[in-house]
């Protein structure tokens, strides 16, 4: 992948490994507890920047920031990792502020190991005209907690996230929390989720959305589907509409819970494919409508490789 390389070790800054002399000469980097990135009015960057925060064993504390000015866009991957089997924690809490007409494309890759707790908070606020295409994904830590919350605070504005989860092993959990309030007319918002669970693994999956009486002909939707691989596994799905608005344009939530297809699974095994090869089919086939969905065709890339790698069974 071409792209801007920031690498923290431990939450320091690993100037060596990265590539700062890449970075347009008028964006603003501050790399102390994490990154401050700001990026000038009218300024596009070309090339996306690849975020990597790598764990060798201690607890962390991270406190990122992107201001995108006026008629600005940024392509950003951000990425968790451990290097080790140990307990840890990361604590990351993130502000993304976009001036009018500024367009985020956002992926972020949780691939922690299976003993540590992984806490991320969001905090969005979105002038006219902007935009941001999140994609979230988590593969790994045994617990993960996810709080977005997102003010859609002046007209046309643009909110969108999707994600993908993988549990698959016992007592592992993860909760997405996200709230979005329209505030102008004619913003925009979409919440739509997959999960894949197996063992004694559990998931909570809790959409808010709140529409102001101002906010007037907006759209919003929110969707949660998610398949079982074990009779254990549990999902809590807490869809929440709050509208006030007289006239909007559409407003509305759906969730499923359900295990394989066992007619298409004996279709594969028929056609003489192993049953483990057939259960990944199945799985990559109900994860590959989340990824095709993704607008950035090189977050997509990405973001397919990471999906296929983690869900060989």
């Amino acid at each position: 992948m071409n792209a801007i390389r920031l690498i923290f070790i431990d939450a320091v800054f690993n100037e060596a490994l990265s590539q700062l002399q890449l970075l347009p000469e008028n964006v603003e980097l501050n790399t102390e507890n994490g990154f401050s990135l700001q990026v000038p009015a009218n300024t596009k960057i070309a090339d996306p920047i690849y975020v990597y925060f790598l764990n060798k064993g201690k607890n962390t504390v991270l406190k990122n920031k992107i201001i995108l000015a006026e008629n600005s866009e940024l392509t950003l991957i951000e990425e968790y990792h451990a290097d080790h089997l140990d307990k840890y924690i990361t604590d990351v809490s993130m502000v993304l502020q976009f001036g009018k007409n500024a367009l985020l494309h956002y992926a972020k890759v949780q691939n922690e190991n299976k003993k540590a707790t992984h806490q991320y908070s969001m905090q969005v606020t979105q002038l006219t005209g902007s935009s941001l295409y999140l994609f979230l994904t988590d593969l790994g830590s045994h617990i993960a907690k996810i709080q977005i919350q997102v003010n859609l605070s002046e007209r046309d504005a643009i909110f969108d996230v999707k994600g993908l989860y993988f549990l698959n092993e016992d007592n592992q959990y993860i909760d997405n929390n996200i709230q979005v309030k329209h505030d102008a007319p004619f913003s925009v918002s979409g919440m739509s989720f997959k999960g894949v669970l197996d063992k004694k693994s559990r998931a909570v999956f809790f959409g808010k959305v709140i529409v102001e009486q101002k906010a007037e002909h907006i759209s919003a939707n929110q969707s949660n589907h998610n398949l079982l691989l074990s009779s254990q596994a549990e999902i809590n799905i807490k869809p929440h509409l709050e509208v006030y608005a007289n006239e909007i344009k559409c407003c509305r939530h759906g969730a499923t819970v359900g295990q394989l297809d066992k007619e298409a699974l004996f279709y594969l095994r028929s056609r003489g494919i192993e049953e483990k090869m057939a259960l990944q089919l199945l799985i990559e086939g109900f994860t590959a409508d989340m990824t095709n969905q993704i607008v950035n065709p090189m977050i997509r890339s990405y973001i397919e490789k990471k999906v296929v790698s983690h869900a060989k069974l």
